[in-house]
C-alpha cells in the first residue's frame, strides 16, 4: 500500500457467489475506520463463500489481503440423545 497520507480510512470486502463465481462489494466501509466486522445475509447454508479485503486510505486502495473461504452451515440437529 502507499503509505502517502497514512491511517487507513475504511474497508471493502468482497465475496464470491458461493459457487466459485466473480467477486462483489458485499460491505463498503470507506470512511468507517473503526468498523471491523460484518455480518453478511443471505447465503445458501452448503457453499463455501470465499473473501477478501482491501484497505482505503487517502492515497489510494491496498492490494487485496489473502483469499480466505468460509462455509455457510447450519447448526446440526436431529440426533439422538446420548446413552
Amino acid at each position: 500500500m502507499d503509505s502517502g497520507s497514512g491511517q487507513i480510512t475504511g474497508y471493502y470486502l468482497y465475496m464470491d457467489d458461493g459457487n466459485l463465481g466473480s467477486y462483489s462489494v458485499v460491505y463498503n466501509g470507506a470512511g468507517l475506520e473503526n468498523v471491523f466486522t460484518h455480518i453478511e445475509q443471505s447465503l445458501t447454508s452448503g457453499l463455501a463463500y470465499r473473501f477478501y479485503v482491501i484497505a482505503v486510505n487517502d492515497a489510494g486502495e491496498s492490494e487485496a489481503s489473502s483469499v480466505t473461504t468460509m462455509y455457510a452451515c447450519v447448526a446440526p440437529s436431529g440426533f439422538d440423545a446420548p446413552i
